[in-house]
């Protein structure tokens, strides 16, 4: 298993972020780009920037490694906050969502 913790995905086009947790970077990363490039992301906004402005556009960046799984919400809520990103549907870090 790859490292985990608190991430974003930027568009560096207009510097737009999403930001989320994972168990495992590189395996979130993966799952992003496959629901992306099959119009599927959860995240409506995302999705649109990323027809929009294509993914060779868009990077994945850690903010934080967490080698505590318990914890990543709580991090997570914490950037979402600070940070306020465009492409979250939610602001909420402990709403429902697939694929963590």
């Amino acid at each position: 298993m790859g490292p985990s913790g608190i991430y974003e995905i930027v568009n560096i086009v207009n510097g737009r972020r999403y930001i989320g947790s994972a168990v495992d970077f590189k395996k979130r990363w993966k799952t992003h780009r496959h629901l992306l490039a099959n119009g599927k992301h959860h995240s409506i906004h995302l999705q649109r920037a990323w027809d929009e402005d294509g993914g060779a556009n868009f990077k994945f960046a850690p903010l934080m490694t967490e080698p505590y799984f318990g914890d990543l919400v709580w991090w997570e809520q914490r950037f979402l906050g600070a940070l306020r990103p465009e492409y979250n549907i939610s602001l909420d870090a402990s709403a429902p969502m697939k694929g963590r």
